[in-house]
């Protein structure tokens, strides 16, 4: 049900969204038309609605298609995600659980039977995080090499030694969703 909800929400924020994008360019090929009068903007510019209509139905495309994609899915209903890059991503479940779908830095790929991660950040195409509040790791989304630190003490002596944020610098997964989906990527993305 949530997830009906959520797809039923991005279709209502993209049409919106392609709206306001289909009268911006309404406005704009009127505009270039009356400069231009013996261009072929001239005969579209007489019919905005016609203009309206196919920005739209462009604008709501584009949209829906970028949604689909890695870099637009933000997730629907009980899931969000969020990309890390290089194909990677973390996906949060029923709001509390989040998990690393690539191959985990302990051994099991997939979310089955893979360890919740706690807290997080990507630093340099390195996702450095804390594991179920104990262990400490740091994968390179890259070459898909990664380390396990016993605790946040040896953790942050190789953070320190390659740059990486320390463990007191590590965020949720959901301070770092509002950072990545707020702003404009909420306002001009669907």
């Amino acid at each position: 049900m949530e997830y009906l909800f959520g797809f039923v929400f991005t279709l209502i924020k993209i049409a919106l969204q392609a709206s306001a994008y289909a009268t911006a360019a309404t406005w704009l090929v009127g505009l270039a038309a009356a400069r231009r009068p013996t261009s072929v903007l001239k005969h579209l510019g007489r019919d905005g609605w016609q203009v309206w209509q196919r920005s739209f139905m462009v604008a709501c495309v584009v949209l829906f298609g970028f949604s689909c994609t890695y870099w637009g899915d933000h997730g629907l209903g009980d899931s969000a995600r969020l990309p890390l890059g290089h194909g990677e991503e973390l996906v949060a479940l029923n709001g509390d659980e989040t998990y690393f779908t690539g191959q985990t830095p302990f051994g099991v790929s997939d979310m089955g039977g893979a360890q919740q991660i706690d807290k997080f950040r990507v630093a340099d195409e390195i996702l450095c995080g804390q594991a179920e509040q104990t262990a400490y790791f740091s994968y390179n989304l890259a070459t898909k090499e990664h380390r396990v630190f016993a605790d946040s003490l040896a953790y942050n002596a190789y953070a320190i030694s390659h740059g990486l944020p320390a463990s007191h610098e590590l965020e949720t997964f959901w301070q770092q969703y509002r950072r990545y989906w707020g702003g404009w990527r909420f306002w001009l993305l669907a």
